[in-house]
């Protein structure tokens, strides 16, 4: 399963990569860009057209890309001017598993055929499933590009404060509006409100995995809250979900937002979770651990395609692992090991 190289999801950090070694020589540029500054790209007009190609196309996969009020990378793109000044060069070489296939079913002719068939299928449908991921989030681009210019025209009339406040709104608020048959004509105060109210709702830790409330929810708000963090045990192993083989031993780095914190070239990227607008933090990994997830995860599939071990489904990896310790990832077994 491990790179078919027909994955979109997989393009972005290849050309980040490629755009990463594309600064060999121009310092002072390169420590511009690691601070999220591209104010004199244009003195590399080789690098400024592949930033611009790049843009045209993956634009809209940013961080968290099926929210629609999300800032999208054609707005602030320093999270990719971070990535491509922390990469560079290219990564390890795309494995083959067709003789590990054929030495794992030796004597085993039909097996072997069978297992390549249904192989080639699954790749196939995984190749599918990714690059169909990848033509929802474009649309989920063109609803955006229409909900701001509404926003625009709404702030121009007053009705709103900012043309950002049109994503705190609901459609049938925003069409209420358009039509007459809406409930609140304040729809600035509503944005205002609900503005406040995702702030403090993302300041809250993530409550358990598995919850159970009885009755009305918001009466059993307290049951959200999640249980005391587990205690380091001390264990030195730990043992998730093994999608994508190899052993990899470096620092590992703990990422909670992509859209302000880079990894060095080489670091073992540590997170929650991940999705698709990761993918700038992907390309300067040399392995990666997540909480959250199976083997048809984004990261999973993502890992394969670039050939980088992985392992999902690590529960309380952010509080186990620390922050700049060196650890060692078995990507076929799922096996991380703390090197203390």
């Amino acid at each position: 399963m491990i790179g078919q190289g027909d994955i979109i999801s997989a393009e972005p950090a290849q050309r980040i990569r490629r755009m990463g070694a594309m600064l060999a020589g121009y310092d002072a540029l390169k420590a511009q860009m690691a601070n999220g500054d591209g104010s004199n790209i244009a003195s590399h007009p080789e690098l400024a057209a592949e930033i611009d190609a790049y843009l045209a196309k993956f634009a809209d996969r940013c961080t968290e890309e099926l929210k629609l009020e999300s800032v999208t990378l054609d707005r602030d793109p320093s999270p990719l001017f971070r990535a491509i000044a922390a990469g560079g060069g290219a990564h390890k070489d795309k494995r083959d598993q067709g003789d590990a296939l054929k030495t794992l079913l030796r004597g085993k002719p039909v097996r072997h055929r069978l297992a390549r068939i249904v192989m080639r299928w699954a790749k196939a449908r995984v190749r599918d499933r990714e690059n169909l991921r990848f033509e929802r989030t474009r649309i989920f681009g063109r609803a955006r590009l229409v909900l701001r210019t509404i926003g625009g025209q709404f702030a121009a009339q007053g009705m709103i404060g900012d043309t950002e406040d049109i994503f705190m709104l609901s459609v049938q608020e925003i069409l209420g509006a358009i039509e007459g048959f809406g409930l609140d004509s304040d729809l600035g105060g509503l944005a205002d409100r609900r503005r406040k109210a995702m702030t403090k709702a993302a300041a809250r830790p993530d409550p358990d995995e598995r919850i159970a409330i009885r009755g009305a929810v918001f009466a059993n708000l307290s049951a959200l809250t999640p249980s005391a963090a587990a205690i380091d045990d001390g264990a030195l192993e730990r043992t998730g979900t093994g999608c994508s083989a190899g052993i990899v031993s470096a620092t590992a780095r703990i990422i909670r937002d992509p859209r302000t914190q880079a990894l060095a070239k080489g670091d073992i990227l540590v997170a929650r979770h991940t999705d698709p607008g990761w993918i700038a933090v992907f390309a300067n990994a040399s392995a990666i651990v997540v909480e959250r997830g199976s083997l048809l995860s984004h990261s999973a599939i993502v890992a394969r395609e670039l050939g980088i071990p992985c392992v999902v489904g690590m529960k309380e990896a952010m509080g186990w692992i620390k922050d700049g310790e060196t650890i060692e990832v078995d990507g076929g077994t799922g096996r991380v090991r703390r090197m203390i």
